[in-house]
């Protein structure tokens, strides 16, 4: 199902898609508006234009998806909010998907859903929510069949230009976007099996440690009382009283 709606997605001819994204007045940035005040129109534009899609929340969708017809840009729908965009962060800075992500995306006939992963100077923790919202969000794609793409944005600081200036280091691009080990993961459909893995190690650890407790406390207090405690009862001898009256 997956790749149906790739197919839908990506140019025939191609091979390659081009996204045309205007999702941003999600992120409650004045800055972000200019030209792109008037959705319904900046959509007719972009279709009149014809990219292979067209990159929306789920607020403006609908100025896409009711235009009549089969030859109009694919739906590419923003699945996540962020407040990282201004010139200083926020005390409590956040990156996090909407509600019923993937069955929003099948309501809107999307041919992709798109979710941010950010790295931020000085805001580990919205590089936290956004592992979290991809390991969120992977599981249920596969489960709808819905093709996930990852945007991977690596910031300069927020005093110099504002949050959506990135920061030029190529290697740290072509890092984080080619070789991030979460997103080949995730590319390459090999994020189940990690996660069987790591439950594996978990057993494993979980198991030996257990052992190692046990011959400690054996070897200190014993695991069980001598066969004289037992034929006695363990009430009177652990307890001082006995269990049964009478």
């Amino acid at each position: 199902m997956k790749s149906y709606r790739l197919n839908r997605l990506f140019n025939a001819k191609s091979n390659r898609c081009f996204d045309v994204a205007v999702d941003h007045g999600f992120f409650n940035q004045p800055g972000f508006l200019t030209g792109i005040e008037d959705m319904r129109k900046v959509v007719k534009t972009l279709v009149d234009a014809g990219p292979d899609a067209i990159q929306l929340t789920v607020g403006q969708a609908r100025h896409l998806q009711d235009i009549p017809g089969r030859h109009k840009p694919s739906l590419v729908l923003r699945t996540d909010v962020a407040n990282i965009y201004g010139k200083e962060l926020p005390d409590t800075a956040f990156s996090l998907v909407i509600e019923e992500t993937m069955l929003q995306a099948v309501r809107y006939d999307a041919a992709c859903i798109c979710v941010n992963l950010f790295q931020i100077p000085d805001a580990p923790e919205v590089h936290a929510q956004c592992v979290q919202n991809i390991l969120k969000l992977k599981p249920q794609a596969d489960h709808y069949g819905m093709p996930m793409m990852i945007e991977p944005l690596v910031f300069q600081e927020n005093a110099k230009d504002g949050g959506y200036m990135v920061n030029g280091n190529l290697t740290d691009a072509n890092t984080y976007a080619k070789t991030n080990g979460l997103a080949k993961l995730v590319a390459d459909g090999d994020l189940w099996l990690e996660q069987v893995k790591a439950i594996g190690v978990t057993l494993v650890l979980s198991i030996v440690a257990t052992v190692v407790i046990a011959y400690i406390v054996k070897a200190i207090v014993g695991l069980r009382p001598s066969a004289e405690v037992e034929r006695q009862g363990l009430d009177i001898n652990e307890h001082g009283e006995e269990g049964y009256a009478g």
